[in-house]
């Protein structure tokens, strides 16, 4: 059966990141985790929310990029 859990530790691996960093998201709400006792967990439906917002936000400075490089395009093939 597929763990609904991870540990900090566990769920730093998934992410590629370091157990700090890990922490950090999770203070600032980034990444959700529930505390039993004193273990902290982090549901695998949080990390693919975590994930989701994060692809979200890359797609937007994609697009906000495109829209720059565009704009640059058009200012400079205006005739002086």
């Amino acid at each position: 059966m597929e763990p609904v859990n991870l540990t900090v530790r566990e769920a730093a691996a998934v992410l590629k990141l370091g157990i700090t960093k890990t922490r950090q998201l999770i203070q600032t709400g980034e990444l959700l985790a529930i505390r039993i006792d004193r273990r902290l967990l982090i549901p695998i439906a949080a990390i693919q929310e975590y994930q989701t917002e994060r692809l979200n936000d890359a797609r937007v400075e994609r697009d906000n990029h495109r829209a720059r490089q565009h704009r640059l395009q058009r200012m400079r093939k205006k005739p002086a």
